[in-house]
């Protein structure tokens, strides 16, 4: 009798815990096209923000959904790990790398090299470059 009351409550932990699971893998992620952004920029004043006082800009940008604007450098187009462009003016070292998802970037593949172009993403880090993930071609 006790070892039938142990497997019933082993099971259900097992249960929950699958549920759980399922759950958090299977939720749909964040979108920023939905929601206004909290910042709008160009590429070249971000940067600048960036190499003047990083750590204030950080704290600034964190957790926040920009909509830059600037001139695309630099294309990278890929089916299965999601694409990027890099907004950077001409002999700029630095700019704003816009990470699109895996089947976000059919408005991207539109897009050419010297266009100017405004994408909306949400900050994710700033190492040479400002890094917006789940980006979104604006216009």
């Amino acid at each position: 009798m006790k070892k039938r009351v142990v497997w019933i409550s082993l099971s259900a932990v097992v249960l929950v815990a699958g549920i759980v699971l399922l759950y958090i893998f299977n939720k749909p992620r964040n979108s920023v096209n939905d929601e206004p952004a909290d910042y709008k920029v160009e590429a070249k004043a971000i940067v600048k923000e960036f190499a003047k006082d990083e750590e204030d800009a950080n704290s600034k940008y964190t957790e926040k959904i920009i909509e830059v604007s600037g001139v695309v450098a630099e294309i990278n187009i890929s089916d299965q790990e999601g694409s990027n462009c890099i907004l950077r003016e001409t002999n700029e070292l630095s700019g704003v790398i816009c990470e699109f998802e895996p089947g976000q970037d059919n408005d991207l593949k539109k897009v050419q090299i010297g266009d100017n172009v405004t994408i909306k993403g949400a900050y994710s880090g700033f190492l040479m470059d400002v890094v917006l993930n789940t980006s979104k071609l604006v216009k």
